[in-house]
């Protein structure tokens, strides 16, 4: 909006014509130039003008100038008052004087045409001193500090000195301003061929148009001739700047609520008189805009007052004294008089602006005085504040406010005591606060306790809210210095609230401020400090969006008095086993004779619950007595959830009695039961898990070379487990017939059965010849013996520097077993081929150890470890084979079969003895370990249980849509189960599997988009089919497979089952499925139909998301696939601020839709998205459903989800987040000319204004548009958002010469005219340098 259209017309309600044609007309006759083109103004015309009651409205800026006089080689400085009307600068001798009033009409700047593409440019500036010839100045001169600026009015150029260089930039922007608003509003706004050509008019037309004012003017003079009333100089003196200089008026106040008293501001009266042009000059009087002679009827009732008296109000602010209290925005402020409490009317509104030589004002505790002028007001009731929330700490905490006219001595208090903060309290930054003086309060005293654990300590920003039983307080900004809230500290605070009476519970969180935002509280005691009554909330949890519960607010509730506070010290052991660590938030409850504590989440780091780890936890909970039970779990969240819990042991540290909770099972979806969450109870502790001391003698051979200089280290295995790798390190160790005694301390291994043996290969005589090794456990005194008698070396023997030893008789030291005997012992051992069967139910599968032992007709074998390859020997489904080198022990009879004590389901054992060519089989069918014996004897058999082989045909179809192929390799494991009577080794309705089964092919096109491939496969008899699990293993160039049915036909009897899928198999929906088998053949690929999904993006402020989209559509006939949602068009900002985007899923038929779900996959740089609309039509039918969301999809937001269930509507909502207030901009890009300054790439522009900001704006024009020398033009819709501050230029970077040169950028606001001009002159090149940021009239800033 122009400046002048605040301000208020002069004269009668009745007139028509805006204040500038009156004040333009009120000269009458020309006035007399005194040099060229500087006029003076006739006395008895400024008389007219300035005794009008609205006439400092008009100055639009005034000070103090030097101004310098004559041409010669010694011109002169003289000290001036300057003041700017709408089309006049003028200057006198004194402040309010109306005797000989110079001015310098503004019509007669002239435009000065520059290169192409820059623009016009008027003749205002600021200039160096070697500009202009320098005598010596006045001592209150600042003009030898360049704060000169000049004036060029016709052919004469008049020079002016500011006393600093930002109050000389200034007057040159006021004076720019004021001219580019003249220009619009006379006959120079005209268009004409070019820039140069639009502001020249003709003489003739400029005489017509003056004539239609004075005309005007005459009439309007009639009518108010009766209730005009003078100004007399002093006061007109009183309305300069409160701080002794001058200020420009704010014309732009900030705008009030809607819900505000209908009063009519009056602007603020803060500058002294001033003149006009005369009429019979050569340029241009100022035409009325439509938009200002429209008046309300508050206008009309202002209007028709004889006259108004001015007053000056004292106003004092008191700013909080708490943590980011005080504000960086720009304050506004307006004073409402009448009877009783209701406001009638107001001071008009003011902005509270820091003066000359004045401390920054709202400040933390700070309080600031200011002073406004404006007509005098009844008794005050109201004062309305309110901020732009602008800079970048804009949230105030105002305590009051008081006012009071000047000269008296009582004032009117208006206390606040709340935010005007868009992000605290409720979120307004605008307040109407009636008269009324602070309420009465009491003090509380707050000690708060800092956790210390490490990480505890937070930087945000604390706050408290305290509810009693009589009322709930406000909110408290905890703040004692920067070192408060640190890991272990107690800090103290007092604070002031109304009298609550009994504390019922608090609110106590942060604003996640800070590098370091987490907290952990320990615990908060507040006492009442005129009663001393004290309440304690105890809390041990964290505070933060990523540990815990993710809460950054919390309602504790106060512990009684007479509670008994123990502190417990938890250890937690996870097993030392494959994959036993977890990621998880792990949470314990405790329950004791005395009560039950409440579900406590242990403040983990990322050290925490790994593979063979040792966690220790402290918590201050009230006393349970003796510890009956001890409830352990997890969330099942982070990349690796499942977690194998060993043990636990908990430490009461009052009494000192320590209670020891045996786990050895898995906390997992995918593992033993599929429990996350266990309840445990006490029992004494298991010997296998205490530390047990070992020796180890290490005999190293007597022959040449045998001694080695490498790092020799070993791992003991018994029939309870391992040592992990022991370190055996000494001076001169190893050397030629050395006996080597080392010691260690590990966990019990049991009955010692295998001996590891290696070193790294370093050192100048690695080679080692190891003659044996005997361990010996301290406690017990129990001995191995481990015979090597080879080389552990790269270049001898085997070349093996590592071997796994066997146990051996126990002998004398001094009776060396020769030659013979070990040949006769090894002539005697045999090997023996073993198969293990894991079970296909849930949770049968371990990765725990398993021990065998064999009973045959001449004996036992003892225990013999099953040492596996891989993790994954004993997993569900699983069949793994080892061989055992061992003394014959004859006809097999029977098999011991025994584990760690882990969970573990055994289908079947089947023993091969290569001696006597036979094979044995041995049915389990049962659990071991967790609650089951961890050993069992099973009986053997000649004749195989397992049921006979059936020969399956697999047919797999893959999807017909756009990359639904893979080159990855594909695995595929089938699970049936068995009926009654069928086969002796499984019970009747058991489930039984075929294990990992790959389907390979010879075609390389197999799993091709639409491709049908078939699999033949040899299997075991699996009964009716149950579930198909398919995957791949993600290698390849293309990984993503769109899979929609497997066909499974067993061949041996004719039956088939279907597995329809319809989904994705990559990395972002996981690569592997669980299919269900049915027995009718589903809908293909071929039968599914279309639906158009069409998304709006909500117009807020980073509402748009670069995370993966999808949907799943449920109707009455079931529910479709996940899609992932593409535009149709391809465009890769898909999901912006505002957009509207479309595209096509595939699904079967579903029929009338009910609901639908959406969500992203929470990644990129910016995954929230909040989403309005989504609009899903049945395109067969044409059927269109309608899904309301106008919610965050965020994990930081809101609820925290990132995914939605939708409910179908009939009809179409309305839209929540749409900015439906678009007016049409004009943009004219002007490219450069020089070489190759054009550009292929698509352009866009972002504008930003006082009052919001614009999406980004795409250029769209013919392939010609940005060539070099072009000046293309666009209409753009937008918000209006007030006066531009700034445009953002960017190119994509794309097309073969993305390079561009931009000179300048024109932008006109269609509907009321404004225009910004926006010079660049800047190359925006590819990569990071492909936009800039201009701002009007200044140059360009890459961003």
């Amino acid at each position: 909006m122009p400046a002048a259209a605040s301000h208020r017309n002069l004269g009668s309600s009745s007139s028509t014509h805006s204040p500038m044609q009156r004040l333009s007309a009120l000269a009458p006759s020309p006035g007399s130039p005194l040099s060229p083109f500087t006029y003076r103004w006739p006395q008895d015309e400024v008389k007219e003008v300035v005794q009008k009651a609205q006439f400092l409205e008009l100055v639009r800026h005034c000070g103090w100038l030097l101004k310098q006089h004559g041409n010669g080689p010694h011109p002169t400085w003289s000290k001036r008052w300057f003041y700017l009307l709408d089309d006049r600068l003028c200057y006198t001798d004194e402040p309010g004087t109306v005797e000989d009033v110079r001015y310098i009409p503004l019509d007669r700047i002239p435009v000065r045409a520059l290169p192409r593409g820059y623009g016009p440019q008027i003749g205002v500036t600021v200039i160096e001193d070697r500009q202009i010839d320098k005598p010596e100045l006045p001592a209150q001169s600042a003009k030898k500090r360049a704060c000169v600026f000049s004036v060029q009015c016709g052919t004469h150029t008049h020079f002016m000195a500011a006393s600093t260089a930002a109050e000389a930039q200034l007057w040159v922007d006021r004076i720019t301003q004021t001219w580019v608003h003249c220009s619009k509003f006379t006959g120079r706004s005209i268009r004409a061929r070019n820039l140069e050509d639009s502001f020249v008019h003709s003489q003739q037309h400029l005489l017509q148009e003056n004539a239609a004012l004075r005309q005007s003017l005459e009439d309007l003079t009639k009518h108010q001739a009766e209730k005009q009333s003078h100004f007399d100089s002093t006061d007109r003196s009183q309305s300069m700047s409160l701080h002794g200089t001058p200020e420009p008026v704010k014309t732009d106040p900030a705008p009030m609520p809607a819900s505000s008293p209908p009063i009519t501001p009056l602007s603020v009266p803060t500058l002294p008189i001033e003149s006009q042009p005369d009429a019979a000059l050569t340029g241009p009087l100022l035409s009325a805009s439509p938009s200002m002679q429209r008046r309300s009827p508050w206008e009309e009732d202002y209007w028709s007052r004889p006259s108004v008296e001015l007053v000056t109000y004292e106003l004092e602010l008191d700013t909080a004294s708490c943590k980011g209290a005080g504000t960086s925005a720009h304050v506004v402020l307006e004073l409402f008089g009448g009877e009783g409490t209701t406001p009638s009317h107001s001071s008009g509104v003011h902005g509270l602006e820091q003066g000359p030589y004045q401390p920054i004002p709202f400040g933390p505790g700070q309080t600031d005085a200011f002073e406004i002028r404006c007509e005098r007001l009844s008794k005050l009731v109201m004062v309305r504040v309110a901020h732009d929330n602008s800079g970048q700490s804009p949230a105030w905490f105002l305590e009051e406010i008081r006012a009071r006219p000047k000269g008296t001595e009582e004032w009117t208090h208006f206390y606040c005591g709340r935010w005007l903060a868009s992000k605290e309290d409720d979120g307004a930054t605008s307040r109407d606060i009636y008269r009324g003086k602070r309420p009465a309060g009491v003090q509380y005293h707050l000690a708060v306790k800092t956790g210390d654990v490490r990480g505890a300590g937070t930087s945000a920003n604390v706050y408290l809210i305290m509810h009693g039983q009589e009322a709930s307080g406000r909110k408290h900004q905890l703040t004692a210095g920067p070192r408060d809230f640190d890991r272990g500290n107690d800090d103290s605070f007092t604070v002031e609230d109304h009298e609550l009476g009994d504390l019922t519970h608090v609110t106590v969180g942060h604003d996640s401020a800070g590098s370091t935002p987490s907290w952990h509280l320990e615990a908060l005691l507040i006492t009442h400090l005129p009663s001393g009554q004290q309440w304690r909330f105890g809390c041990g949890l964290w505070f933060d969006l990523q540990q815990g519960d993710g809460l950054t607010e919390r309602e504790l509730m106060p512990t009684s008095d007479k509670a008994h506070l123990v502190w417990y010290a938890l250890t937690l052991c996870t097993s030392d086993m494959p994959a036993a660590g977890s990621d998880a938030d792990v949470f314990v409850t405790l329950h004791g004779q005395q009560g039950t504590s409440p579900r406590i989440k242990l403040p983990s780091r990322p050290e925490d619950f790994l593979r063979g780890g040792e966690d220790t936890f402290r918590m201050e909970l009230q006393a349970l007595g003796d510890i009956v039970k001890m409830t352990v779990g997890h969330n099942n969240r982070g990349c690796d959830p499942g977690w194998r819990l060993d043990h636990a042991q908990l430490l009461d540290e009052e009494t000192g009695t320590v209670y020891y909770f045996a786990c050895h099972r898995w906390l997992s979806r995918d593992e033993d039961d599929g429990l996350i969450e266990r309840d445990l109870f006490p029992g004494e502790a298991e010997s296998h898990d205490l530390d047990v001391q070992y020796t180890a003698e290490v005999f190293t051979s007597d022959l040449t070379g045998a001694g080695t200089d490498a790092d020799v280290s070993l791992v003991l295995f018994g029939h309870l487990g391992d040592s992990g790798p022991q370190s055996l390190n000494g001076k001169d160790a190893f050397g030629i017939a050395a006996i080597d005694v080392f010691q260690f301390t590990c966990k019990h291994v049991g009955q010692m059965q295998m001996l590891r043996i290696g070193h790294n290969n370093a050192g100048a005589s690695p080679d080692w010849h190891l003659d044996k090794v005997i361990i010996t456990e301290k406690e017990s005194g129990s001995r191995a013996v481990f015979q090597c008698g080879r080389w552990l070396s790269t270049a001898r023997d085997d070349g093996a520097i590592c071997r796994d030893l066997s146990l051996s008789p126990e002998a004398d030291e001094e009776d060396q077993q020769d030659e013979r005997q070990e040949a006769v012992e090894a002539a005697v051992k045999t090997e023996y081929r073993v198969w293990v069967h894991t079970s296909s139910c849930r949770g049968a599968g371990m990765q725990g150890r398993v021990s065998i032992e064999l009973h045959g007709q001449g004996g036992s074998s003892g225990l013999q470890p099953l040492h596996a390859a891989n993790d994954d020997a004993f997993a569900r489904s699983q069949e793994s084979e080892f061989a055992l080198y061992l003394p014959h022990v004859g006809a097999l009879e029977q098999v011991t079969v025994a584990t760690d004590g882990s969970a573990w389901l055994c289908d079947l054992i089947v023993v091969e003895d290569k001696h006597l060519q036979e094979t044995v089989y041995f049915v389990c069918g049962r659990w071991l370990g967790k609650g089951e014996p961890n050993e069992i004897l099973l009986q053997g058999s000649r004749t195989d249980p397992r049921p006979p082989f059936h020969d399956y045909r697999v047919t797999v179809i893959t999807s017909d849509v756009r990359n639904s192929g893979t080159d990855a390799d594909v695995f595929a494991n089938i699970t049936g189960r068995i009926g009654h009577g069928n086969h002796s080794f499984v019970h009747a309705g058991s489930l039984c599997s075929s294990g990992r089964q790959q389907l390979a092919s010879s075609n390389a096109d197999a799993f091709s988009r639409g491709a049908t491939d078939e699999f033949a496969l040899r299997l075991r008899h699996m009964g009716q089919l149950q579930e198909l699990h398919i995957w791949h293993n993600g290698t390849g160039l293309a990984t993503a497979w769109h899979l929609s049915l497997i066909i499974v036909a067993d061949e041996t009897n004719g039956e088939r089952w279907f597995f329809p899928c319809h989904d994705w198999l990559d990395r972002e929906n996981r690569n592997s499925r669980v299919l269900l088998a049915q027995l009718e053949e589903p809908r293909l690929a071929s039968n599914m139909i279309d639906y158009q999904v069409v998304t709006y993006t909500s117009d807020l402020r980073g509402a748009g998301t670069d995370a993966t989209v999808f949907v799943e559509l449920c109707g009455e006939l079931g529910s479709g696939p996940r899609c992932k949602l593409m535009n149709q068009a391809g465009a890769a900002d898909v999901f912006g601020r505002g957009q509207t985007d479309s595209c096509v899923v595939q699904s079967p038929e579903l029929g009338e839709l009910q609901s639908l779900t959406i969500g992203h996959d929470n990644k990129g740089q910016k995954p929230g998205w909040h989403l309005d609309l989504v609009e899903v039509t049945h395109l067969p039918s044409g059927r269109l459903y309608f899904f309301a969301c106008a919610r965050w999809l965020d994990l930081a937001q809101d609820d925290g989800k990132a995914v939605r269930v939708l409910k179908a509507q009939d009809s179409k909502p309305e839209r929540a987040f749409v900015n439906s207030t678009l007016t049409d901009y004009e943009v004219t890009v002007h490219t450069s000319d020089v070489q190759d300054a054009g550009t292929d790439a698509d352009v866009s522009l972002v504008m930003y204004g006082a009052s919001g900001e614009s999406k980004p704006l795409p250029l769209k024009a013919s392939t010609s548009a940005f060539a070099s020398g072009s000046v293309d033009s666009f209409t753009v819709q937008a918000p209006e958002m007030g006066p531009l501050t700034h445009v953002r230029v960017s190119h994509n970077a794309r097309g073969a010469h993305p390079d561009w040169m931009l000179e300048m950028v024109r932008i006109v606001l269609i509907n009321s005219a404004q225009e910004w001009l926006f010079f660049g002159h800047v190359w925006l090149h590819s990569g990071n340098d492909n936009q800039v940021v201009l701002k009007p009239g200044q140059s360009a800033n890459h961003s």
